[in-house]
């Protein structure tokens, strides 16, 4: 490794709310893309995640559930909690495939913790659910504590302000249309019940979901 990939590794790792195992940043799946090369410039890993087969689980409301990258030959699934963003990365041959979550897109988060059950799972404002298995106990040098990671990104969850139900966009409150991705705003969807709303309810009629 070059000085410079090292240096790039200690600022990664620098600030890191958990004692990460160095090597699974520097995972390439035999691609030469490392996990480490998925991050931004000067991001910060505050957690991170592995499992060597289970990819994420997604659940939209009405439309049941999927589970991409879920496979037994290829390489490792890394789920990454950073100071920006919670990614999920599928290590395998060629290019590592990503899927990230900024944290204005995060509503609330939940964390179980058992035997075979260890879990993260991120509720998304435009009523979508992700989750995410640890396999094993080797993400980390020591035993992370599952109620600090939701601490931590419920904390990293903007509050006071308004964004787009569907894809997270920040919004003055006072656009008839989202400027990320066009939602009509005047007329939108509860994204816990479905129930139609005027888009100027600060709770939904239906279900009581703050919105």
């Amino acid at each position: 490794m070059t000085g410079n990939a090292h240096r790039r590794l200690n600022d990664a790792l620098e600030e890191a709310k958990a004692d990460i195992v160095r090597d699974h940043l520097l995972d390439d799946g035999g691609s030469g893309a490392t996990v480490l090369h998925q991050l931004e410039a000067d991001e910060k890993v505050q957690y991170l995640f592995k499992h060597g087969s289970k990819g994420i689980r997604i659940e939209r409301p009405g439309e049941g559930e999927e589970t991409p990258y879920n496979s037994h030959q290829q390489g490792n699934r890394y789920f990454l909690v950073t100071d920006r963003r919670v990614l999920f990365v599928a290590q395998k041959e060629g290019e590592p495939e990503t899927v990230d979550w900024s944290y204005p897109k995060i509503s609330a988060v939940e964390v179980n913790e058992g035997w075979t059950k260890n879990r993260v799972t991120l509720h998304l404002s435009g009523g979508e659910t992700i989750s995410f298995w640890n396999q094993d106990n080797e993400y980390h040098n020591t035993a992370v504590d599952y109620e600090a990671v939701k601490a931590y990104i419920e904390d990293a969850i903007p509050s006071g302000e308004t964004f787009c139900p569907e894809c997270g966009e920040s919004l003055t409150g006072e656009e008839d249309f989202c400027s990320g991705c066009g939602t009509d705003l005047q007329t939108m969807t509860c994204p816990t019940c479905e129930q139609t709303l005027s888009g100027n309810e600060n709770y939904c009629i239906s279900c009581g979901r703050e919105l």
